[in-house]
């Protein structure tokens, strides 16, 4: 990973809240946008379009994972307009809905009873 990627990967993930476009990214930055395209598909071999969502969905994980928050405030913190919009990304990849996703975890962490 340069340290080109790395610098935008860890701003992306502070902002992700404010950044909604590759557009909105590249201005943030001071980039061009086909800079910003190099540099991202060289550090994820992806478009700037598809890191940004993938970095969204990756964070929404960490929420629903470590917090009790709702799918819809996480979904909030992490740039999502919508609850919908946030159950339709990280179902597109991961392939479960969080609600399943939270119930898993929530089973797992429930106490033993005898």
């Amino acid at each position: 990973m340069t340290l080109r990627f790395a610098c935008i990967n860890t701003y992306l993930t502070d902002n992700l809240d404010t950044i909604q476009t590759p557009e909105d990214l590249a201005a943030a930055l001071h980039l061009p946008l086909h800079a910003l395209e190099e540099i991202v598909w060289q550090g994820a071999e992806r478009s700037v379009a598809d890191y940004i969502a993938a970095v969204r969905v990756r964070q929404l994980q960490h929420y629903l994972q470590t917090t009790e928050v709702s799918i819809d405030a996480a979904g909030f913190l992490v740039g999502f307009h919508t609850e919908a919009e946030a159950v339709a990304a990280y179902r597109k990849a991961t392939g479960l809905q969080p609600a399943r996703r939270q119930r898993i975890r929530q089973a797992s962490r429930a106490p033993v009873t005898a």
